[in-house]
């Protein structure tokens, strides 16, 4: 645990997030959304209008008769945003097949966005810089990918200290838009609440991703091995191997432990192809799948003990998607190495290293 952390925290992500299956980047899909968008009060079509699906690349804009269509989804279950400026941001759930075409039509309503006065006294202004530095680290963590993220428009964020010190909470007027220069990713995130307290971070994002044009095939390989490193190990990666019985294979080591200790003996081990019936179990829906163990599970990347990370249920079950994020607000609870982790370490849930 890093020495920054005076009482333990547990980071719970509470993101809108996609579900892909194993897929490769050269595939085609037949998957398609398309739809229109209007103004809830006067039936206009609104046009450069943001629609994307949360956490991946995937997205497009609205065209002069507020047209859309994303095309080439894989198979999956979704969070489609629609996003502008001057309107209410507006999310649907997308559940697609192997050949689904979704026709889904918004009438969004227009917002009135509080601007900051034209002149902020020294006073205030310091605050918010202080509201902010605790903002930053939290949010995108201590690790040397979070020294290589920048955000570019800082202002649209909105902090307040909340009834005591220790609580901060936070949203965006606003995407806010952030470089990560280890990955080579433009990302713009709609932070619908952030909220640290004592024990605990809470923050729910609706972030979609861009790639940034390489200099030269240097920088696109030095990319594309920082997102191996973050991905390998990772918690997503984890439950991709999980549920095609194969973390073993990928390098994972899981028990049942009573408490979170590095070197306490465990109650019980895992390998492969006993996890199924004694962790989860599959549902109608192949990508979906329900979990179920008490206590935590230990799991340990590499047999590296710095690379430890416990996880615990919030309840006896709970349905989850192949990348580990519960299909309801509640999330499988981290500790450990994966509970140190920050948006800084996270990549869009289409890349496939």
């Amino acid at each position: 645990m890093r020495v920054w952390l005076v009482t333990k925290k547990i980071l719970y992500n509470i993101i809108f997030l996609a579900l892909f299956v194993s897929t490769t980047r050269a595939e085609r899909f037949k998957n398609c959304i398309s739809g229109q968008i209007i103004d809830a009060e006067t039936g206009a079509p609104v046009y450069y209008v943001n629609i994307f699906l949360a956490n991946t690349t995937i997205g497009t804009t609205s065209n002069t008769e507020g047209r859309y269509q994303i095309s080439n989804v894989p198979p999956g279950n979704y969070t489609l945003v629609i996003s502008h400026i001057s309107y209410e941001t507006v999310t649907q759930k997308v559940m697609l097949n192997s050949s689904s075409k979704s026709i889904l039509n918004f009438a969004i309503s227009p917002t009135v966005i509080e601007m900051s006065p034209l002149y902020i006294d020294e006073e205030r202004d310091r605050t918010w810089r202080k509201y902010f530095k605790i903002f930053e680290k939290e949010f995108l963590g201590y690790s040397d990918n979070a020294q290589a993220c920048q955000f570019i428009n800082p202002e649209v964020l909105h902090l307040v200290q909340g009834e005591n010190p220790e609580t901060l909470y936070g949203k965006t007027i606003q995407p806010l838009e952030l470089v990560h220069a280890n990955f080579g990713y433009r990302i713009k995130l709609i932070v619908r609440s952030f909220r640290i307290t004592e024990d605990k971070i809470t923050y729910t994002v609706l972030p979609v991703f861009e790639e940034m044009p390489s200099a030269s095939e240097a920088q696109a390989a030095l990319w594309e091995k920082n997102r191996e490193q973050a991905f390998y190990g990772s918690f997503r990666h984890f439950f991709n191997t999980l549920f095609r019985q194969q973390f073993r294979q990928a390098g994972f080591s899981v028990e049942r432990v009573q408490e979170e200790k590095r070197f306490r003996a465990s109650t019980e081990q895992y390998d492969s192809q006993s996890a199924e019936g004694r962790i989860f179990l599959h549902t109608d829906y192949g990508l979906i799948k329900r979990l179920f163990f008490p206590d935590y599970l230990r799991i340990r990347y590499k047999e590296n003990w710095a690379q430890t990370s416990f996880l615990r249920l919030p309840f006896d079950t709970m349905e989850v998607d192949l990348s580990g994020n519960a299909l309801s607000d509640f999330q499988i609870i981290r500790s450990g190495y994966w509970g140190e982790k920050r948006f800084a370490d996270e990549l869009p849930l289409d890349y496939r290293p």
